[in-house]
């Protein structure tokens, strides 16, 4: 994976985005918070977009530009595992940008 970027991945019945910023790994839902669609990444914009009602998250899975609340993107936790990274659990979940490592 780049030093920055994002990459689709199934994991049973979990659809999520690894994001990779620097030396941090982390996984989002990706499906929308709002309604059941999936997601699609907009690399320009560096954002998520869902394509059935317009919502974008940003890359921390926060929703933004929309006229109501909508709740941010389910955290996935991942693990490393040498040069692999393995999604752990899914749900209420440590995020990066709390300070917790992800990647070396």
């Amino acid at each position: 994976m780049a030093p920055h970027g994002v990459t689709r991945f199934s994991a049973g019945a979990v659809e999520g985005h690894l994001v990779r910023m620097g030396n941090k790994v982390y996984a989002l839902s990706a499906i929308c918070s709002d309604a059941p669609c999936s997601l699609a990444y907009q690399e320009a914009k560096e954002s998520f977009l869902c394509p059935c009602h317009g919502v974008q998250f940003d890359m921390g899975g926060e929703a933004f530009g929309n006229r109501r609340p909508v709740p941010p993107l389910t955290p996935i936790q991942v693990r490393i595992d040498g040069d692999d990274v393995l999604v752990w659990s899914i749900g209420d979940t440590p995020h990066p940008e709390a300070g917790t490592p992800r990647f070396d």
